[in-house]
């Protein structure tokens, strides 16, 4: 049996590859994946398994980026970044909108895209990563004819830190990373430090899937989501919203795990405040699950603001808010926690709670308790601290 073309099977990735029937004979060819449902496909589907190992559950359509961003294209009409080009004539007053499209011939190609105009700008970028699909917004720091400087991007990545610091909580479930030289682990967003800011490194913001689980529409959600991002660093920080959009609060039932970053050393451990304040969370899951009916207890509750509740206890009247804190020192831990406790429970568009609980590892002391009860008592703040004590990783 011949091939009209040899394709050797081990030199690359098996996603993306067809097979189609000519007489009694089959082709292999790299344009994509068809339908391999029907029927007649099936025998040569068999032989094609038994001579070259080729997996059915392996085809999957082609990582094909310029057919994604056109698929983009076409279906953000209904979501709010379709306005995306609007939005930058609107930041750079007195120029023309760039066409209406996210995405454009001149910033697509083989294995990404980024929207059109946004190489001097945080800009909305899909990629591949072997076998997955990453989008979401991204820096890329290499110089070019259009980005002659990293000097014009400064003050977008200090803006991009101010909102990441602001809104940690309501990003936690997605991820970032870099490529410098070689792509780093994954990590909980944090803002981006100054040894990152040189030529030619690419500073992610997102998430990836298997490309098989990627839409259009789930881009574009992503994309809308992050959109206050995109425009709070563009209008250099004059333009409102400046906090991600929430569906309000829902109280769910249940422990959720914390996004956290993929690999981490044991010194990482010892130092890191996201792993201490999860050990903390998942104890004090625990202890009120045994103290309360384990269905009225939750944690990372969306807050109807952008972020999230550490743990919320349902009562027969109401809620209960517990903000936690790591560290040692009870004033620092009380300092922290109560902006966030209020705001969670005071802020327009969010759920009042009935008592705003404090938590954290160290021990109660006279001041501390002091400070409160006059909190309680000029301010009618319902308000308490309670200690949850866990190892030390």
């Amino acid at each position: 049996m011949k091939f009209r073309k040899r394709v050797s099977l081990s030199a690359r990735p098996l996603w993306g590859f067809k097979v189609v029937p000519r007489g009694p004979f089959m082709q292999l060819i790299s344009i994509g994946a068809g339908s391999l449902s029907k029927p007649h496909y099936q025998p040569l589907l068999a032989w094609c398994d038994a001579q070259f190992l080729f997996r059915l559950e392996s085809v999957v359509p082609e990582l094909n980026i310029a057919r994604l961003a056109r698929q983009v294209n076409r279906d953000s009409s209904k979501f709010l970044i379709g306005r995306l080009q609007l939005l930058r004539k609107e930041f750079r007053r007195g120029s023309r909108a760039s066409g209406s499209a996210i995405f454009s011939s001149s910033t697509t190609f083989k294995d990404h895209a980024f929207h059109h105009g946004g190489r001097t700008e945080l800009q909305f970028n899909i990629g591949v990563e072997g076998d997955r699909i990453r989008y979401g917004v991204a820096f890329s720091l290499q110089l070019s004819r259009a980005l002659t400087s990293l000097d014009s991007l400064l003050p977008k990545i200090e803006l991009f830190n101010e909102f990441v610091t602001e809104n940690t909580k309501a990003l936690r479930d997605l991820q970032m990373w870099h490529y410098a030289g070689a792509r780093s682990p994954e990590r909980a967003p944090t803002p981006i430090t100054e040894e990152l800011i040189r030529e030619g490194v690419f500073i992610f913001l997102g998430t990836a899937a298997a490309s098989r689980e990627v839409t259009s529409e789930a881009i574009l959600t992503l994309f809308d989501r992050l959109l206050p991002l995109y425009v709070f660093v563009q209008s250099n920080g004059k333009a409102a919203p400046t906090s991600i959009p929430s569906k309000g609060f829902r109280f769910r039932p249940g422990f959720r795990k914390r996004v956290m970053r993929t690999r981490i050393s044991r010194t990482q451990a010892q130092l890191s405040v996201e792993l201490r304040e999860a050990l903390v969370q998942k104890q004090l899951y625990a202890e009120l699950c045994e103290e309360y009916n384990a269905a009225d207890i939750g944690t990372e509750i969306p807050n109807g603001i952008g972020g999230f509740i550490d743990v919320v206890r349902k009562t027969k009247t109401g809620y209960v808010y517990y903000e936690l804190k790591a560290g040692r020192l009870l004033q620092g831990c009380i300092r922290e926690a109560i902006g966030q406790l209020l705001e969670y429970s005071l802020w327009p568009t969010t759920q009042p709670a009935e008592e705003l609980v404090i938590v954290g590892e160290a021990s109660p002391d006279n001041d501390g308790r002091a400070y409160l009860d006059t909190l309680k008592q000029k301010f009618c703040l319902p308000l308490l601290y309670r200690q949850v004590e866990c190892p030390r990783v």
